[in-house]
């Protein structure tokens, strides 16, 4: 990582007159870690940086910008290896929909699975929504 990209997370925190125990206390770790991810080369995960560009306010994409490499790797590591083709292609998609800020702000509560989910869920027509709601009420009824 760049001396540059080293000081990213840093600089950020600076300009908004946040101390490191406040960011670390939203990311929900100590201080002392959150002070690594601002010093050396360790990259923040997916989680970290979905959660930064919330108290930041700003698109993921501006994180995403920040660490190129995982930017690249995001798509590798978010996909499972079962997955097809089509989650590749919705991925970026589903990036755009979160890093809006209203909803930032509406679906920061969900993890990760929850708002592929619900972004998923929102694609479809009312009557696959319907046919899908069924299904999961049949599957807490009647688990396998």
């Amino acid at each position: 990582m760049s001396k540059i990209q080293e000081s990213f997370l840093r600089k950020l925190r600076i300009s908004k007159n946040y101390t490191q125990t406040q960011v670390a206390k939203h990311l929900g770790i100590s201080r002392q870690a959150y002070a690594y991810y601002e010093r050396t080369a360790t990259m923040p995960d997916t989680d970290f940086l979905i959660q930064l560009s919330e108290l930041y306010h700003l698109p993921l994409s501006y994180f995403l910008d920040a660490y190129p490499m995982k930017k690249e790797s995001l798509l590798k590591e978010s996909i499972p290896y079962y997955s097809q083709n089509y989650e590749a292609e919705m991925y970026p998609e589903f990036l755009d929909f979160y890093s809006r800020h209203e909803n930032m702000k509406k679906y920061h509560h969900l993890n990760t699975t929850e708002k592929k989910l619900l972004f998923l869920f929102q694609k479809l027509p009312e009557k696959d929504q319907e046919e899908l709601l069924n299904l999961a009420y049949f599957k807490c009824i009647f688990p396998t």
